[in-house]
């Protein structure tokens, strides 16, 4: 019976897909699909995969979702921060109690609500609060649009394939409907590079030096934005768009900014722990066979959860070799590109808007070996930890893909790759959510 249930999900999935993206076609012979219908189009399907998730995956099953639940409750009932006394996978389940609070804090509110209003049990607090997760991540598509405006990327493919990543990439749907700080930190980021973007960085350090600061008390991953802006003002340096004194003041006043803000937690960790981040009290060091056996096992496990896992600890994959083979073809395009100096690639790195690009890449680069460094200590390279630039890294993979050809040889290839990546989130839910049926029972 449950193989059967499971069987049916999937051929849902498929057909589900498979008629998105023969509908796709179909309206553009007769119609002329839009970018602005295409946006439409895959919000509404992320959204959908989305509340599937949040409503019908098993309570507490996603990735660290029980104790990220668990810092919660200690805030509503303690009304005080927790203190870690345990390490990962602890019986006690709290072991991210050493996290910074803001998106604990911000969702205290919706557990009250779903407690007190509603009078809902754990489960329903808990589905709840994922749907909090859903809210945070129109943040970023609103966030993603806007940059990419601000940046002129005018051509559709690079705008349909982007928006269609950031709304459908299936490990990003499952995460984002469920319970964890990266979604907090996600939304805040989205608005962070756009303020960078918008702002070229010759202003409004304040501001952005106040987000990153908040963006810290959400979790220290944010560090990346640090380095998008201290490249950006180095890029405009060599450039010579901007000069050594301006550089150096900018990247310090904001990065002081964002210090100070942060600070009371830091010095906190250090009275409590004697480590700023808490990193070393809670993660347990892996013991290699090999640096060849570490490297190898790290990328291809930061690959496929970037794609599409699922499940209480990424147990659920879907196609990994999809992902695998996209990341591929991404990074042969763009290599191509970058030797061959295409049009494509001189209109973004040689451009107006070539710091900006720079900086993205070198913060994309930098976010890459921070993942590995944290799968090489502790065997937690996940690929999520990807998703707080996930914009850029979309833009990026676009250009990847256009410079193969894909646009000279498929005219509305922008529509295929669309149809293909919700196909992809379709199945990826459907799959998902059809083993997750066995959880239940």
């Amino acid at each position: 019976m449950n193989v059967i249930v499971i069987e049916s999900m999937i051929v849902l999935g498929v057909l589900a897909g498979v008629a998105l993206w023969c509908a796709l076609v179909y309206w553009d012979r007769r119609f002329s699909v839009s970018f602005h219908h295409l946006v439409v189009l895959t919000i509404t399907v992320g959204i959908i995969c989305r509340i599937a998730f949040a409503l019908f995956t098993p309570t507490f099953y996603a990735p660290d979702e029980r104790p990220h639940f668990r810092y919660i409750t200690y805030l509503h009932e303690q009304r005080s921060f927790p203190v870690q006394t345990s390490k990962t996978d602890a019986p006690t389940q709290d072991w991210e109690y050493y996290q910074p609070p803001l998106y604990y804090l911000v969702s205290v509110p919706v557990y009250e609500l779903a407690h007190g209003v509603f009078h809902s049990s754990d489960d329903g607090a808990v589905r709840a609060i994922r749907l909090l997760s859903v809210a945070l991540w129109c943040i970023s598509v609103v966030m993603a649009l806007r940059i990419l405006d601000a940046l002129q990327v005018d051509d559709i493919f690079l705008r349909s394939v982007t928006i269609s990543l950031v709304c459908l990439l299936p490990t990003s749907i499952f995460m984002s409907s469920v319970i964890n700080n990266d979604n907090l930190l996600v939304a805040l980021g989205s608005i962070i590079l756009y303020r960078i973007v918008k702002t070229g960085s010759r202003r409004g350090s304040f501001w952005i030096g106040t987000l990153i600061g908040l963006a810290l008390w959400v979790k220290l991953t944010a560090v990346i934005y640090i380095v998008a802006i201290v490249a950006l003002c180095m890029v405009q340096w060599l450039y010579k768009s901007r000069s050594f004194s301006s550089a150096i003041t900018y990247s310090v006043s904001t990065v002081a900014i964002a210090g100070v803000i942060w600070s009371p937690w830091a010095v906190r960790n250090l009275r409590l722990y004697g480590d700023w981040s808490g990193e070393q009290l809670v993660n347990i060091p892996v013991q290699w066979p090999s640096i060849f056996r570490a490297v190898a096992t790290t990328l291809s496990y930061m690959i496929a959860s970037f794609w599409s896992v699922s499940g209480l600890g990424n147990n659920v994959g879907f196609l990994p070799f999809v992902g695998m083979g996209l990341t591929l073809l991404a990074l042969i395009g763009f290599a191509y590109g970058a030797f061959s100096r295409s049009k494509l690639f001189c209109d973004f790195f040689i451009g107006g808007k070539r710091d900006l690009w720079m900086a993205f890449l070198i913060a994309v680069a930098a976010d890459i070996l921070l993942v590995v460094r944290f799968g090489l200590l502790y065997g937690q390279g996940q690929g999520r930890f990807l998703f707080p630039l996930l914009i850029p890294i979309s833009v990026l993979m676009a250009m990847g893909f256009k410079s193969l050809g894909l646009t000279g040889r498929f005219p509305k290839a922008h529509l295929h790759a669309t149809g293909f990546l919700g196909l992809y989130a379709l199945s990826f839910t459907a799959f998902s959510l059809g083993l997750f049926t066995l959880v239940q029972r």
